[in-house]
C-alpha cells in the first residue's frame, strides 16, 4: 500500500501515540522559545483571548492577473494588522492567510478590544475608502473575538543540514478557531464578539 519510507513515517506516528502527550501549566503565554517541538509535551494556557482580523472579500484578488495591486493590498492590510496588534501588547502575533490574530493575556482583555476597535476604525475611515476591487468592492476587514484555554506546541521539523526548518506554532482549542469563524460570519467591517467574551465585560461592568 505505501514505500517503505512512508511506512515508517506512519509507524512512527503511531508509536507516538500510543505513548500520549503530556500537559504543562503556563499563567501566561509562552514566547516561541519556551515553546516546545519535539518532546511529548504541550503546553496549556487558560483564559487566553484572541483577535482574528480578516479581509473581506479577498477572493477578488489574482495573483496572476493583477500581481502588484494583490500583493500591494496584502502587504497594506496585514502589515497594519500586525502592528496594531503589538501595539496594543499582544503576546503572540500570526499571519494566517489574508489576515492576522493576536492572542492577550486575560488580564489584557481591553487591550485586545481596543486593538479590534482600532484596526476596525483604521479599515472603516482609511482602506475602505481608499482601495477598491475590480468590481468596485471595497477592500475591508472582518473581525472576531474569543476567549478560553488554548494548548500550544511546535509541530514540524527541525533545521537540518542547513535547509530551512519546517515547523510552527499550532494553537489548538477554542480561541482561534471561534475567533476565525466569527470573523467570517461577520459583515463589511464589523467585529463579532463570543459570548465568553461580553461575559468578562459585564462582569467587569458589575465589580
Amino acid at each position: 500500500m505505501f514505500t517503505e519510507e512512508i511506512q515508517n513515517i506512519i509507524n512512527e506516528a503511531k508509536s507516538r501515540y500510543a505513548q500520549g502527550e503530556k500537559i504543562g501549566l503556563k499563567e501566561k503565554i509562552p514566547s516561541g522559545d519556551d515553546i516546545p517541538l519535539e518532546v511529548n509535551k504541550w503546553l496549556r494556557i487558560d483564559d487566553v483571548v484572541c483577535v482574528f482580523i480578516d479581509m473581506k472579500n479577498s477572493t477578488q484578488l489574482s495573483a496572476q492577473k493583477q500581481d502588484k495591486f494583490t500583493a500591494s493590498v496584502y502587504q497594506y492590510f496585514t502589515d497594519t494588522a500586525v502592528k496594531i496588534l503589538n501595539h496594543f501588547d499582544a503576546s503572540y502575533i500570526d499571519v494566517k492567510g489574508d489576515g492576522a490574530f493576536g492572542l492577550f493575556e486575560k488580564n489584557k482583555i481591553y487591550h485586545a478590544f481596543c486593538a479590534a476597535m482600532t484596526f476596525k476604525t483604521f479599515s472603516v475611515n482609511i482602506l475602505s475608502t481608499e482601495i477598491k476591487f475590480e468590481d468596485e468592492k471595497k477592500v475591508s476587514c472582518h473581525i472576531g473575538m474569543d476567549m478560553k484555554t488554548v494548548l500550544v506546541k511546535k509541530l514540524g521539523l527541525r533545521k537540518i543540514e542547513g535547509k530551512t526548518s519546517k515547523q510552527n506554532e499550532v494553537w489548538v482549542g477554542k480561541p482561534v478557531n471561534m475567533a476565525s469563524k466569527l470573523a467570517s460570519l461577520g459583515n463589511e467591517n464589523e467585529l463579532i464578539a463570543s459570548e465568553r467574551i461580553f461575559d468578562v465585560f459585564l462582569r467587569i461592568a458589575r465589580s
